[in-house]
């Protein structure tokens, strides 16, 4: 007997399961209730039902139905159905509601696309696919709602046929502009996530600083942004899917929702050793320096300068964006000499980082043209940053990208 059949003799499908279990019919229309509720509601009275046989190992005599209907074939008036295509879409699983999760493939053959989507515990499947990923799926529920599409359930079954090659590349390669970036690095610092608002969304965001040899910062939005809080210095991570932006004039890996990360991987590369962060003396910074820590004074406080800027792409703008149409915000770039009795270099501070030393808050240019510098004067620190050349006055610029309030008792245990 073939899964249509039974799927379209829905009594019987349930005498089988009265006959061959201990439930009364009253306890099985609850537990058939209960697992359309699990699939959103998509489920059939006959689907569930012949998840629930699956669940409780009732034999049912089923051969294999592999008949394929083409997508631009599929109708509303089909029970279920099975497919072949390419995928050319992940949406990656999210909760829709408490404890339940959601996922779907966009998949696409000569004859149309169409969205099939996976529930709860079989969402798992998704981490398999990529896109341009060749896959037969089988026995796939058939739904209509704004628009037709497919979903998977227990009598499901996904076969792939062919996965596209991955190319990774090194962190030394990265450049402007780059897409669907691939690489494998070790973490050498997270930082913990924070909310973030524009005018047209909100959200949150996290970063973690990674090396293969060659260091980048991996900015983390949304939901990626829970990585922070899973990994720690030394994990090795295999991620895919990320993109290249310029940041503050530094090169920046990015992950959004179409990115993936998978944690201390098989076939994992070799990968230098990194420590959390490289405390050293101003005297021995040298330009190209990337991620190094001092501890020092601040000598001198030059006025900060206002600097409008797109609030989501970061770059300096004047009224709405015209690549992100986002209105831009007043922030502030500041230059202090810094001294750790070893040598003075002049630090920059910018946007955030300059707002965080300086105590003021975002979008307040009053605040910030008239803010007296003489307040942090003297005030010691510490400074993580990259080292660069200032070629218009041929000198050393330390670019602060993190600052940490002195602690004494972590400071005296070295």
């Amino acid at each position: 007997m073939m899964v249509s059949e039974i799927l379209d003799n829905e009594e019987g499908l349930e005498e089988k399961i009265l006959a061959k279990t201990s439930l009364s019919k009253e306890q099985l229309a609850k537990e058939i209730e209960k697992k359309q509720e699990e699939y959103g509601g998509l489920l059939t009275r006959a689907g569930a039902a012949y998840s629930i046989a699956k669940d409780l190992g009732v034999e049912l005599d089923i051969k294999e139905d592999v008949k394929l209907t083409p997508i631009g074939e599929l109708d509303e008036t089909l029970r279920t159905a099975s497919i072949s295509g390419e995928v050319k879409t992940v949406f990656p699983a999210r909760e829709w509601a408490k404890n339940k999760k959601v996922g779907s493939l966009i998949v696409s053959d000569a004859s149309g696309s169409v969205r099939v989507s996976f529930w709860n515990d079989d969402c798992k499947l998704l981490d398999e696919a990529r896109e341009g990923s060749r896959l037969e799926l089988r026995n796939l529920m058939v739904r209509k709602r704004n628009e037709l599409e497919l979903s998977y359930g227990r009598s499901s079954q996904i076969v792939f046929k062919s996965k596209p090659e991955l190319n990774y590349i090194k962190l030394s390669a990265l450049a402007e502009g780059q897409k669907n970036v691939n690489f494998f690095a070790r973490v050498r610092r997270v930082f913990p996530k924070r909310e973030f608002s524009t005018n047209n969304r909100k959200g949150q965001l996290a970063s973690i600083i990674v090396s293969d040899g060659t260091d980048a910062r991996l900015v983390l939005w949304d939901k990626q942004a829970d990585w922070s809080e899973k990994l720690h210095a030394g994990d090795i991570i295999r991620a895919e899917g990320a993109y290249v932006k310029m940041n503050r004039g530094a090169l920046e890996l990015n992950l959004g929702w179409k990115g993936r990360i998978e944690v201390n991987p098989d076939g994992a590369p070799e990968l230098p050793d990194v420590s959390t962060s490289e405390r050293v003396k101003i005297k021995e910074l040298q330009v190209g320096d990337k991620y190094k820590e001092i501890k020092a004074v601040i000598v001198q406080a030059y006025k900060p300068v206002p600097l409008e800027v797109c609030p989501k792409c970061g770059k300096r703008v004047s009224g709405k964006c015209p690549e992100c149409g986002v209105e831009s915000i007043t922030t502030a770039i500041l230059n202090c000499e810094l001294d750790d009795g070893t040598g003075v270099i002049k630090g920059v501070f910018y946007r955030d980082i300059a707002e965080q030393l300086l105590g003021i808050k975002r979008d307040e240019p009053k605040s910030i043209e008239n803010y007296d510098t003489n307040k942090i004067l003297g005030e010691e620190k510490i400074f993580r940053g990259q080292v660069k050349e200032n070629q218009r006055f041929g000198r050393k610029e330390f670019v602060v990208r993190e600052i940490e309030d002195v602690n004494l008792d972590k400071e005296l245990k070295g």
